[in-house]
């Protein structure tokens, strides 16, 4: 069936589609049509297409596996747009071995599409099979030499075999080798930055490409984490200004920006635990009319950046006037572990409302571990770690006397689970009234009502949303039964003991 509409055309037809609610009315009757167009054979594998495809970008990958399925079988075998988007979501699914079938289709039907070799690199990372994602990269990088998105993807792939200097190394050359990317900056992952990436090469390097590309405000953003560890770290203050400044007035129009010391200060704080939906939290906060982004999602002033100043933490904020409705926060997932965050945060941003979001541990110490091996920083199994952890903690912890000293929580995925007795710890700086409690489950569920609940926390109007589909989904195979039933005996004192505890009162 030949369909006389541009590319982009389709596209914005499925992005208004996304901004459907599936409860509508007027999804109902599109899913009728697409049903009743598919019984007329000419038109059945088609029809499944589209459905299959609207099912992939609103994040419901199941559907959109069996609708893509029927697809290939009533005639579109070989069509690689339905391979690309069945492997895209039998990625999200875990089901890795289908999912490379379907995406080795796309790209032989259609070589000299670079997208597609994207998405098996993707793949392949979420395996953390890195050394066989890298010439998929170079592919797309051969078809697309321009496009900032798999520069960046290059930067991680590198960052996961030879660590953050060498991959920040490699972008920043191939960003002088390329004066005329299509937009050189795509957030790469800026917080990674740390004092081992420190060097003078690196800040005169970045700064050519901030001649290059003055409007870049993720390319200020590197500017100021890499001064951060300078001798002199609040020289990185005027880059996180120069940035929060162009990209508030870019909003706003010039002259709006207010000077940053009478600027509004961060209203909240979203904090860990990690893999609980945080990012999908921020994407949601932020789609709000009244709440303008941070310069980053991941700040991490609390724990990593406190030396630079509380200046150099205001200019990662819009420079919001004081008599503006509007409000500004982010979100950082490792001050809710850091023992000193707590008391910083009561003395220097009293006022600061602070928000956690809870999952369920089993699921949230499994998802944590196969997001560290996408990332290049795990080599153990998932059972040879879960031992290890056992075997040092037998009983998870319940009060902050039981967590044991010195403990780091990037690999101790098991441990990070253990909320209460850390949610203890700021209940002793921090009024309760100050600190809403949230759980992944209900913000998948009930995105609508439990965001009003966080925009209500935040003395804001109520704002109803479209929730599109999950940020940072995992994709990766499910956890056996026996392991699971395992952690959730290791984690049931503790989660009798935080139910208990949360229902004796927050917002």
């Amino acid at each position: 069936m030949n369909i006389a509409l541009s590319q982009g055309a389709v596209q914005r037809l499925y992005d208004s589609i996304q901004q459907m609610s599936p409860d509508s009315a007027t999804n109902r009757l599109l899913f009728a049509l697409l049903r009743t167009l598919g019984t007329i054979r000419p038109l059945r594998a088609h029809m499944k297409h589209i459905g299959g495809r609207i099912h992939y970008i609103r994040g419901n990958h199941q559907e959109a596996e069996r609708w893509l399925l029927d697809a290939l079988s009533s005639g579109r075998e070989g069509a690689a747009s339905t391979h690309n988007f069945l492997g895209r979501s039998q990625t999200l699914l875990g089901k890795f071995e289908q999912a490379e079938a379907n995406l080795s289709a796309a790209i032989a039907a259609a070589p000299c599409n670079g997208g597609y070799y994207l998405n098996m690199a993707e793949s392949l990372r979420r395996q953390g099979r890195h050394k066989e994602e890298e010439p998929y990269l170079h592919k797309a990088l051969a078809i697309k030499p321009h496009a900032a998105w798999v520069h960046f993807c290059l930067f991680q792939n590198i960052r996961a075999r030879k660590g953050a200097g060498p991959a920040l190394d490699a972008w920043l050359d191939r960003v002088l080798a390329t004066p005329d990317m299509e937009d050189p900056i795509i957030h790469p992952d800026w917080w990674l930055v740390d004092q081992d990436a420190y060097n003078p090469e690196r800040v005169e390097k970045t700064r050519a490409i901030l001649a290059q590309h003055p409007q870049a405000h993720d390319c200020q953003l590197l500017l100021a984490y890499l001064l951060r560890y300078s001798d002199n770290p609040t020289a990185g203050v005027p880059h996180l200004q120069a940035a929060s400044r162009h990209r508030w007035e870019d909003i706003q129009g010039p002259g709006a920006a207010a000077d940053f010391n009478a600027a509004k200060p961060p209203a909240f704080l979203v904090m860990g635990v990690a893999k609980s939906g945080s990012s999908s939290l921020y994407q949601y906060l932020c789609m709000h009319p009244l709440i303008c982004r941070a310069m980053a999602k991941e700040i991490n002033f609390w724990t990593d950046h406190y030396a630079a100043g509380i200046e150099w933490y205001r200019a990662c904020f819009p420079p919001i006037p004081a008599a503006s409705p509007m409000i500004s926060g982010e979100a950082s997932i490792k001050t809710f572990w850091y023992p000193e965050a707590p008391a910083r945060i009561a003395r220097d941003f009293p006022r600061l409302k602070l928000i956690l979001i809870l999952r369920e541990p089993t699921a949230r110490a499994f998802s944590d571990y196969n997001m560290i091996v996408r990332l290049g920083r795990e080599q153990r199994t998932w059972a040879d770690c879960v031992q290890q952890q056992l075997a040092e903690l037998p009983c998870c912890p319940v009060e902050e006397y039981e967590m044991p000293t010195g403990f780091m929580p990037e690999r101790n995925y098991l441990l990070k689970g253990a909320a209460l007795p850390v949610l203890k710890r700021w209940l002793q700086h921090h009024d309760k009234n100050k600190l809403l409690v949230l759980h992944n489950h209900d913000l998948a569920e009930h995105t609508t009502a439990t965001m009003n609940r966080v925009f209500r926390f935040l003395d804001l109007p109520e704002h109803d949303i479209v929730a599109p589909p999950r940020m940072n989904l995992g994709g990766y195979k499910p956890l056996s039964d026996e392991m699971r039933q395992r952690l959730q005996t290791w984690y049931q004192p503790h989660e009798e003991a935080l139910q208990t505890f949360l229902a004796k009162g927050f917002p």
